[in-house]
């Protein structure tokens, strides 16, 4: 092989490489600055980033600087809460009904059940599903939202009386 063909293809392995080292350092390095970023900052600033990402829908952002509060603070209800709903817009549901449970253990709402009962639903576990919306109506009956969800799983169902039913009991 002449000399020629020695310098291009060692002269392209060397492109390749700085461009590829280039890719891999912009990644770790932005990796390594969002750590920083991070680290830099309150549980309470990062719950604020994150509910300004959740308002803009940025969900993986408001995942991950929600995440990091929630690790600093486990028992806080609030971050809790909001990674739940951030982890169900990800359709990350076994994470979302994780979290819910959570928070139910700690203390129990018609608002959190229900959000436990939409978790199940989106994976069609409709039996637990339907036993967390009964459970946010027998912690808030006029919590209309689990009225209307667990007539949802009745119409899945196909039975539309039971639906009905539901539905007038809400009103």
């Amino acid at each position: 092989m002449p000399k020629s063909y020695l310098i291009i293809l060692g002269v392209i392995g060397l492109v390749a490489l700085i461009v590829v080292g280039s890719i891999v350092g912009v990644t770790v390095g932005g990796k390594i600055s969002q750590q920083r970023a991070l680290k830099g900052k309150t549980s309470q600033q990062l719950f604020k980033e994150g509910l300004t990402f959740i308002a803009q829908q940025e969900y993986e952002e408001a995942e991950m600087v929600l995440s990091e509060a929630a690790s600093r603070e486990p028992g806080n209800l609030d971050y809790l809460y909001q990674l739940a709903m951030v982890k169900y817009n990800l359709a990350d549901y076994d994470q979302a009904i994780g979290l819910y449970q959570k928070i139910i253990a700690t203390k129990e709402t018609a608002f959190a059940w229900n959000n436990l009962g939409n978790g199940y639903r989106e994976k069609k576990n409709y039996d637990k599903a339907k036993e967390a919306y009964q459970k946010a109506i027998s912690l808030d009956s006029g919590f209309l939202v689990a009225y209307s969800n667990l007539a949802l799983i009745y119409v899945d169902e196909g039975i539309k009386d039971e639906a009905v039913n539901i539905l007038k009991q809400g009103i």
